[in-house]
């Protein structure tokens, strides 16, 4: 669904995959976030884990219906979801500083050590 004035769609896929092989698109997303921060007037870099001063985050589960591919399928008895997990770590402002996904049979308390 690329505007027809854009490349092909199949060279802005292998672009697509070269930059997420290479990283490129967390680098983006790091540089981004930083300047978000930076423009509010905070620290442009989060400290998440224990440190003299770290910056307040929020960690949150969510778990979505999901059949194939990627990591491993579980269930989630607690929300009745066939399908996979992922805990998104944030901070006060809502901007993402880490996420993992993994099989939705995988209980919270485990699956937040990850992050």
């Amino acid at each position: 669904m690329l505007p027809h004035d854009l490349v092909p769609w199949d060279v802005a896929h292998r672009w697509f995959e070269h930059w997420t092989a290479a990283g490129i698109w967390h680098d983006i997303h790091e540089e981004l976030r930083d300047r978000v921060r930076e423009a509010d007037g905070r620290d442009p870099t989060p400290t998440p884990t224990p440190t003299p001063t770290p910056t307040p985050t929020v960690l949150d589960a969510q778990s979505v219906k999901s059949a194939e591919g990627g990591e491993e399928i579980g269930y989630d008895a607690g929300r009745r979801i066939r399908g996979r997990k992922r805990h998104l770590l944030v901070d006060t402002g809502g901007l993402v500083l880490k996420t993992v996904v993994h099989s939705a049979s995988t209980q919270d308390r485990h699956g937040t050590e990850k992050v």
